[in-house]
């Protein structure tokens, strides 16, 4: 955890301020899946959390987000326009959608609409249906990480997977929640739908992974 003290400041000159309180959630989290002392965690989560909220207050540009998540239509001409073209895309897919490739959104109105803002894009397309069940089946993949988490004995492949469960699910719940105005602007990608070569390999690798740390236990313990 140590270790990703410099790369979190690194990615935080970028500046890529979500990415970096992505990587540091996340390694509170793990630290208390793997048994740290609760008072020692506690103190340090604090640490952590009031150091992400100064850094968060420094920039002006994160001011403006705030205002625009409380009401991006007082904002839609500036800050807020991203936003509220998203939630314009997921209204017009209804519950079945316009049908893949059919979207309007993605022609030039939704700015970062292969990228942060997929999401809205992907809804627009197959509806209310189709983006509740790639959700549900998203979730059904952390969970099932996190059993296998539970399940493996050796450390490694347990905090590994725990790790792998953990970065996924925020990622993809926070950029929904992103999209859909319940949090701020974060620029968190949202993973297997993002635009990103290298990112989707980087996934289906720790996936693939963790599969084969899986399968080393006996069969009776699967």
């Amino acid at each position: 955890s140590l270790y990703l003290i410099p790369i979190s400041i690194l990615i935080a000159m970028q500046p890529d301020y979500g990415t970096m309180a992505l990587i540091v959630v996340t390694v509170f989290l793990f630290l208390l899946f793997m048994g740290i002392n609760f008072r020692f965690w506690l103190s340090i989560t604090s640490f952590g959390l009031i150091i992400l909220l100064v850094g968060a207050l420094l920039a002006p540009y994160r001011f403006q987000r705030i205002a625009s998540n409380l009401d991006p239509w007082a904002h839609m001409q500036t800050s807020g326009y991203q936003v509220v073209q998203a939630l314009y895309g997921i209204g017009d897919g209804g519950f079945f959608g316009q049908g893949l490739g059919s979207g309007k959104q993605k022609l030039g109105y939704l700015p970062e609409a292969h990228t942060d803002f997929v999401y809205s894009v992907f809804s627009e397309e197959v509806g209310m249906v189709g983006s509740a069940a790639f959700l549900f089946a998203f979730l059904n993949l952390v969970i099932l990480l996190y059993k296998m988490a539970k399940k493996v004995t050796d450390p490694f492949d347990k905090s590994f997977i725990f790790w792998t469960a953990t970065i996924l699910g925020l990622q993809c719940f926070l950029n929904v929640f992103m999209v859909l105005n319940i949090i701020p602007v974060v620029g968190v990608p949202l993973p297997f739908l993002s635009y990103g070569g290298t990112s989707e390999i980087v996934n289906l690798v720790m996936i693939a992974l963790c599969y084969r740390f899986y399968s080393d236990l006996p069969k009776g313990l699967q």
